[in-house]
């Protein structure tokens, strides 16, 4: 779904499909391309574009929401301020979207994730009316945690405050578990899927600070990272 501006003709998005699902769609539109997007949000970009991507799925919601200001800040200081970076787009992953197919094509381990607001199965769901989300057509669903695709009949745990969040009841249990310390970390990595590249950050600037966040984009430009090869 693609949205044009009715004045100029310019084209302000191709990913409009995603822009009018998202929980924001009133308040975003005519969806003018953000400086940051989560890869539940949108994915725009980044087939053919260097990006930045944050991974924080199973951080807190505290630490996430720092992350994603943290990463906004850079992102618009680096739009005002041109360093010559090759860095193009940036995203945060909270999970949901393709964060499992990132990690997997970066050789990183997939860890389970919890959602912020209780789940509830949607048995319990449709016996309380509760009325959540409902799915078109067929209510085909695909669940945020290992991107299985089932249907209206199949149970399925949803957000107590209807996101557009599924868990099948596997991926539900094993969101009940607890991570550990290191997985609740964030994780920098650099995309370039044209050249099938992944880059990840020096060990002393692995931690998701600004500082780190510029010094890893510094050194991309400056080629002083050994690009890796998808798996």
């Amino acid at each position: 779904m693609v949205f044009i501006d009715g004045k100029t003709g310019d084209l302000i998005t191709k990913n409009g499909r995603a822009a009018v699902s998202s929980p924001n769609f009133i308040e975003d539109f005519p969806y003018h391309p953000k400086p940051t997007y989560d890869l539940s949000e949108s994915t725009e970009g980044i087939q053919d574009q260097t990006s930045l991507i944050v991974l924080c799925e199973a951080s807190s919601a505290e630490d996430k929401a720092s992350m994603a200001s943290t990463l906004l800040e850079v992102a618009l200081a680096e739009k005002a301020t041109p360093t010559g970076s090759k860095v193009c787009r940036y995203f945060t992953g909270k999970g949901g979207g393709p964060v499992d197919k990132v990690r997997s094509m970066c050789g990183l381990k997939k860890i389970p994730i919890k959602h912020e607001h209780e789940l509830i199965s949607n048995a319990k769901a449709t016996e309380d009316g509760l009325g959540l989300r409902v799915y078109p057509g067929s209510g085909a669903w695909n669940c945020d945690g290992c991107g299985c695709m089932g249907n209206g009949d199949q149970d399925r745990y949803r957000c107590s405050e209807k996101c557009d969040f599924d868990f099948c009841p596997k991926c539900y249990a094993a969101g009940q578990e607890i991570t550990d310390e290191e997985n609740a970390k964030g994780i920098m990595i650099i995309l370039d899927i044209e050249k099938s590249q992944y880059y990840a950050p020096k060990e002393e600037h692995m931690s998701v600070t600004k500082e780190n966040m510029l010094m890893f984009i510094q050194q991309h430009g400056a080629e002083e990272l050994e690009p890796k090869s998808f798996q």
